[in-house]
């Protein structure tokens, strides 16, 4: 059965199956329809934001609550985020998941997408985030576990960054 479902239901499963019930949205076109199913599930709470910053304090909040959350954004919603990472979940030691779609590498349709690709892993990296970067459905359907216990083991965020075969776009 799992086979049938698509790489954005069984995200939605696992990350349910973890126990998270708070999500945090900013749409790209290639999380559409994983930002859909949260929209019409009864079961989470889906806050679409209007800046990712928002989604930071969003999460931190609710965690702190003891309410597992994770915010899925584009790259480029990441470099926004930079600055109140560093000074909010990082400096508070606060665990969440980023799921981060991975705009600019081979085989990007929009120029203004590259340099997305150039920065992402070491912005990453200059934060000390720990981050997967997951190519296959399987592989980001494996990795939420795994980033989610790391998350909690070290009170810090974890980013999944998921290109587009990972997320069957």
């Amino acid at each position: 059965m799992t086979s049938q479902l698509s790489p954005s239901q069984r995200m939605l499963s696992e990350l349910k199956s973890q126990g998270f019930r708070l999500f945090c949205t900013l749409p790209d076109i290639w999380t559409t329809e994983i930002i859909e199913l949260l929209r019409a599930d009864p079961e989470v709470i889906h806050v679409p934001l209007a800046r990712e910053e928002e989604g930071i304090g969003i999460c931190v909040g609710a965690q702190m609550a003891g309410a597992p959350s994770a915010m899925i954004i584009q790259n480029a919603g990441f470099f926004n985020c930079i600055g109140t990472i560093a000074s909010l979940p990082l400096r508070y030691d606060v665990p969440f998941l980023l799921l981060i779609s991975y705009r600019g590498l081979w085989g990007e349709d929009y120029p203004f997408h590259v340099h997305k690709g150039i920065y992402t892993e070491p912005l990453l990296k200059a934060l000390g985030l720990t981050y997967k970067l997951v190519t296959s459905p399987d592989e980001a359907v494996a990795a939420i576990p795994d980033a989610w216990r790391l998350a909690q083991f070290s009170q810090r965020p974890v980013a999944i960054v998921l290109t587009r075969e990972a997320l069957g776009a």
